[in-house]
């Protein structure tokens, strides 16, 4: 099995740069089946798969997932990986459930919102999370807003459906 980490024209970055993670073996599929967009676009001509990992590469080869590129959202020039969020606020004794996903912004290009679904009898303290995350994290990983919600939309495997999550300033 090969790895390596590669920017966004498949080039490769340097030993700690972001990038995608890109994987090569006979452990890889061909492609898709009756699939033919998604496999040119996963199953690159060389053997490679684009997994559509964010992450680093040390210069020995240990890989560091930062997050998914489809769920990355971008804050004022700067990359956001929702599951670095997601994995702060999951530490708090609040939170049953957590997503956090980007939604647009005039000024920021997109901001952050964070749906926490409460532990069992306990009460959510937006406040106490946001001040979590602001100890965990740079500044523009703060998510912008919090809603607390009752429950997240989930798949039959028991992922969270983030395309059903949408949040957006109230109208003026």
């Amino acid at each position: 099995m090969q790895a390596r980490i590669v920017d966004d024209s498949g080039d490769l970055v340097p030993p700690g740069a972001e990038g995608e993670l890109q994987l090569r073996g006979t452990c890889v599929a061909d492609g898709y089946w009756d699939m033919p967009a998604e496999t040119r676009s996963t199953f690159l001509p060389d053997g490679w798969l684009a997994t559509g990992d964010m992450g680093t590469m040390t210069g020995d080869g240990h890989i560091t997932i930062r997050g998914r590129k489809k769920e990355m959202y971008v804050r004022g020039g700067y990359n956001v990986y929702p599951a670095e969020i997601e994995n702060v606020l999951s530490t708090h004794r609040s939170v049953a459930l957590c997503a956090v996903i980007g939604y647009p912004d005039p000024t920021f290009g997109e901001k952050g919102c964070a749906f926490i679904v409460p532990a069992p009898g306990q009460v959510v303290d937006i406040d106490e999370l946001r001040g979590l995350c602001t100890q965990q994290l740079a500044a523009y990983k703060v998510p912008d807003q919090f809603e607390v919600v009752d429950s997240l939309p989930m798949t039959p495997a028991g992922k969270i459906r983030k395309s059903e999550l949408t949040w957006g300033p109230p109208a003026q």
